[in-house]
């Protein structure tokens, strides 16, 4: 299918998710979670987001965020798959290797209960997907830790790509944990360290709603505490049904090959928008739809050189380019 046109407001949520070609890459190890907080860490410091929720799975991910400004979300997008990708391959001895699906699927979030619903999913993700039995047990990179214990930072290093090892065996990538982890502790004496800090923001998407835009912290987080509780009964009697009770622990978790043969087997389908309700989606999308016809037949008169006309907000703005270059010019609205 087309790819959707990319449309960010400031002050809105906006939920991205992502997944890779193939394999099962970030296995949970500690220094593959490093590096994941070191890379989602540094991108939050070089293009400013409010982080609402994330999770980070061996073969995708999702984030939920809060819109500062329009540019920044899709830089922040591009510099966490770019960064990863590279040192993915670093480890695995790989050069110019694709890891990640082309584009990423970022619907904005239009109202509270849609929100409260998609930072559940995302909080309780490895739990939904039947990888651990409760979200405390998940050993990767999640943002539900430090929902529970309130400690919303998490220090860490820029880690350079040429600092990051070639694996002896990425068949067996755990057996290398206390080398690697102990390269990254020197890196963080070395005299050119560059600390970054992965802040979470929880509450941030009350800001973005006049029904909620008045609540305290308190208030959010009793919300949020609720709409857990119901995920997870409703995943409870879902594995009941489904007779599931079984499940592996999280040490068998981070004892697996980063070279797993693997393609994903769901694909769901890209959105613009997730509301809760039907009225509110159909009139968001029949307006970007209308912005994205309107930007359409402004980039052409820009192309002939007639600029008079501005961009509808929340759409990237092109470049302005001669009129033989005008082929390679990339619009925001592209993927």
């Amino acid at each position: 299918m087309p790819a959707l046109p990319k449309f960010f407001i400031n002050n809105s949520v906006v939920m991205i998710s992502s997944r890779m070609e193939e394999g099962l890459y970030l296995v949970p190890t500690a220094f593959v979670n490093r590096i994941i907080r070191s890379v989602l860490a540094t991108a939050q410091t070089r293009h400013p987001v409010d982080l609402i929720a994330f999770v980070v799975q061996p073969n995708h991910l999702h984030i939920i965020l809060r819109v500062l400004i329009p540019e920044d979300v899709p830089q922040f997008v591009g510099y966490v798959k770019q960064e990863l990708a590279h040192r993915i391959n670093r480890l695995l001895g790989r050069r110019k290797r694709t890891i990640w699906a082309r584009g990423y699927d970022s619907p904005v979030i239009l109202d509270k209960a849609k929100t409260l619903k998609q930072i559940v999913y995302v909080m309780l993700n490895p739990v939904v997907d039947n990888i651990v039995a409760e979200a405390e047990l998940y050993p990767g990179v999640s943002s539900f830790q430090m929902f529970e214990s309130q400690v919303f930072t998490k220090e860490s290093i820029y880690i350079p790509r040429n600092e990051v090892p070639k694996l002896k065996n990425p068949a067996a990538p755990w057996r290398e944990t206390a080398q690697i982890t102990a390269h990254f502790d020197r890196l963080a004496q070395g005299p050119s360290v560059i600390e970054v800090t992965l802040t979470l923001s929880p509450y941030a998407w009350r800001h973005c709603f006049t029904e909620t835009e008045a609540l305290s912290e308190q208030e959010a987080r009793e919300m949020m505490q609720k709409a857990l509780i119901e995920g997870r009964a409703k995943i409870e009697e879902q594995r009941k049904e489904s007779k599931k009770t079984s499940f592996q622990p999280p040490s068998e978790l981070v004892r697996r090959s980063m070279i797993t043969a693997y393609l994903p087997k769901k694909f769901g389908k890209r959105m613009l928008c997730h509301s809760s309700v039907k009225d509110l989606r159909v009139v968001f999308i029949a307006c970007i739809k209308r912005a994205f016809a309107e930007a359409r037949l402004i980039f052409k008169e820009w192309g002939k050189g007639v600029y008079i006309n501005p961009f509808p907000p929340g759409f990237f703005l092109p470049g302005r380019a001669p009129m033989a270059s005008i082929a390679s010019i990339a619009l925001l609205i592209a993927p």
